[in-house]
This record gives structure tokens, sequence and C-alpha cells, in this order.
């Protein structure tokens, strides 16, 4: 009899370290659909490369330069998700980000429900940056 229960005790403990072994994980990237991470990728390409091509060297629109550290927060989150393949220590991307993942999970997955995000998303940006500027 005692024999027997070893393997079950042992079966239990492992599903309970694979569970909270998923749930750190978690907490360090909240979970995002492929897809629509995919579709973020594709949105924070095109409006970086729209920033960079239309505003001028000089310009220091406030609300621009907070548009643009979205799209790079948005652009760094994709890298450490291996969604966007460039190296980890990418010299645009802050060193710390924990604050902000939740926020950017947030933004990935809005901007994949937005119905023109073919063109932009404005009330997923608008979100996104309230949500930020709440972090401390």
């Amino acid at each position: 009899m005692r024999n027997f229960i070893w393997p079950i005790v042992i079966f239990i403990n492992m599903n309970l370290s694979a569970c909270t072994s998923q749930e750190h994980a978690n907490r360090l990237h909240p979970s995002v659909d492929r897809n629509n991470l995919i579709v973020s990728m594709t949105y924070t390409q095109r409006q970086l490369l729209d920033i960079s091509l239309n505003s001028l060297p000089n310009e220091n629109n406030e609300s621009l330069l907070k548009r643009r550290e979205l799209l790079l927060n948005s652009h760094c989150d994709l890298i450490r998700r291996n969604v966007v393949h460039a190296k980890a220590d990418y010299p645009a991307c802050p060193k710390s980000q924990q604050d902000n993942r939740f926020c950017i999970s947030d933004f990935h997955q809005c901007i994949a429900k937005c119905p023109s995000f073919k063109r932009d998303c404005p009330p997923c940006e608008q979100q996104a940056l309230q949500c930020l500027a709440e972090k401390p």
C-alpha cells in the first residue's frame, strides 16, 4: 500500500509546481494571444515608422513624444515575447518595464480588437497612455 501512495504524492506535487511556475510566467508577461501580438506588432511598427518619417527632427510635441514612448514600450515588449526578432538589449528599450507590462498587454489586446487598426486606433493609445501615467 505504501508503494502505491508515493507515485500519487509525486504526481500531485509535480502538478502543483507546474501550476506555480505557469503563474509566475504570467506575472512576468501577462498572457496575450499570439495572433493579437502579431496584429499589435504590425500596428506598432507602422506607427513608429510613421512618426519617424513624418515628424520634424526638432519637434518637441509632448503628445507625440508620449505616443512614441508608448509605441517603443510596445515594441520592446514584443521583442521580449519573441514576436519581434531583435537583440534583448535593444538600445531604445528601457531596462525595467515590470510596472507597465499589464498596460502594454492591454494595449496589444485592444489593438487587435480595434476595427480600424490598419490606420490608427486613438482609443487604444489613449487608454494605454492613461494606464502608463497612473503607474509610478
